[in-house]
């Protein structure tokens, strides 16, 4: 087996336009934050350090005990700053700081919190077996888009992927299945994300996540149907032994 040296690295700025302050806003009684945190503390990551540029964001991290050794620069923290920029700045700023070399690193996002340490150690395992250079959590798609169409600009619909469905095909039974990345977690070769430039490095693989655990938080909407589910499945941030 392939000895990787790993890094996670959860990801929370201040800044967030459509829910302000959501890092820190209580999900089912735990900051936003926390989820994430407990989830990477739990999982067999070697190192795990939050990235923000925010205070009260940084004082929660330190509190679920995780490391924030330094803050985000605030041009990296901007709404549309290049996200490859943003992972190598956690990147070697870490290295710099435990004088420490990483082979992988692993992003994790909040505002997926229902995000389990099996899922974490899933993607890195098969970052190693399978010899591949991203592996990302996703949940099945259940509008395939297959069955999805455009509209040009004079109101002409048009289907997305260029034919009319065949008769075989108007059965969602006998469709490939597809996969939406759910936005919980990517691991990724980092020698790969310098030479390729994008975190999705190829060749790829998946860790399907349920679906009940894959809600991504970007609006109320969101925010009230993950409350909804941590109460009908009794979700609860991970404990350091990956409960």
């Amino acid at each position: 087996n392939e000895i990787l040296k790993t890094l996670g690295v959860v990801f929370a700025r201040g800044g967030s336009k459509r829910l302000p302050r959501k890092n820190i806003r209580p999900l089912a009684g735990h900051p936003l934050l926390l989820w994430s945190c407990c989830a990477a503390l739990a999982s067999g990551l070697d190192r795990v350090i939050l990235s923000t540029d925010d205070n009260e964001i940084a004082e929660i991290g330190r509190c679920a005990g995780i490391d924030v050794p330094f803050y985000r620069p605030a041009e990296l923290a901007a709404d549309f700053a290049d996200w490859v920029d943003v992972i190598l700045h956690a990147v070697d700023s870490s290295e710099k700081h435990y004088e420490e070399k990483y082979d992988c690193v692993v992003l994790l996002q909040p505002t997926t919190p229902f995000v389990q340490p099996s899922h974490l150690d899933a993607c890195i395992d098969r970052l190693k077996q399978e010899n591949l250079n991203c592996v990302f959590t996703a949940r099945k798609a259940l509008e395939h888009p297959r069955w999805m169409w455009t509209v040009d600009k004079t109101g002409i619909a048009n289907p997305v992927m260029s034919s009319i469905l065949s008769a075989d095909e108007q059965h969602h039974q006998k469709l490939t299945a597809v996969y939406y990345p759910s936005g919980a977690a990517w691991a990724i070769r980092i020698m790969e994300i310098k030479s390729q430039g994008t975190i999705y490095c190829s060749p790829h693989g998946i860790v399907e996540m349920p679906w009940e655990r894959s809600v991504d938080i970007d609006t109320e909407l969101d925010w009230s149907r993950a409350e909804r589910l941590a109460a009908e499945y009794g979700f609860q941030p991970a404990d350091r032994q990956g409960r």
